[in-house]
């Protein structure tokens, strides 16, 4: 884990995660013990309310059971490696199927490189779903992102 400095300011701690399976049922959906005090917790944008972190389990007994989950299957995400840092987790890179690098899915600019795009703007444009415009959901985001997934399949090279 890299160093932060003030003109960076840390990530906010991990809170809420959630899995879904190939059919988009979900397999897991659990806020997460923080343990420093929470000055804001833009409820707006994360869905997060004070009283959802009561007696959530740790972080440690989450990531546990994440990794148990993982293990041997292939993760459908939008920039997954960001869930996978916050999880402080790794998984087989062959495993991996990432919308955000899927070419037909990527934001070419003028100088000729391509940018990922937001998940949000993907889904509502390639499956016409609306996501986060108001309180965020875990749930949703892996849902969008396995229908872009699916719809873009061909482009994946690992199938």
């Amino acid at each position: 884990m890299g160093m932060h400095d003030n003109t960076h300011p840390p990530p906010p701690p991990l809170s809420r995660v959630a899995l879904i399976n190939a059919q988009s049922d979900v397999i897991l959906d659990t806020f997460v013990h923080v343990d420093q005090r929470v000055a804001d917790y833009r409820t707006k944008w994360s869905g997060v309310r004070p009283g959802d972190l009561n007696g959530a389990p740790p972080f440690s007994a989450v990531r546990d059971a994440v990794a148990k989950l993982i293990q041997g299957r292939i993760l459908v995400g939008h920039a997954i490696q960001n869930d996978l840092d916050a999880l402080q987790l790794t998984h087989p890179a062959q495993d991996l199927r990432d919308t955000s690098k899927v070419a037909a899915l990527r934001r070419v600019l003028p100088n000729g490189r391509s940018v990922a795009r937001s998940l949000k703007h993907l889904a509502a444009e390639e499956v016409g779903l609306d996501i986060q415009s108001g309180e965020h959901s875990p749930v949703e985001d892996a849902r969008a992102a396995l229908y872009l997934y699916h719809k873009h399949k061909r482009n994946h090279g690992g199938g």
